[in-house]
């Protein structure tokens, strides 16, 4: 399966690869996805 956030990324890379600048994905998620452990992860405490 293709990641859904695949084409975001793409976008992103051409825009950099175009324009020579930084290029920011603005990525949403829905937190019922989460796997169980990722609250855990450091990123949350």
């Amino acid at each position: 399966m293709r990641s859904p956030i695949a084409g975001a990324l793409r976008r992103g890379r051409e825009a950099i690869a175009r324009t020579g600048k930084p290029a920011v994905i603005h990525i949403r998620v829905d937190p019922s996805e989460y796997a169980p452990g990722t609250k855990n992860q450091t990123i949350y405490k």
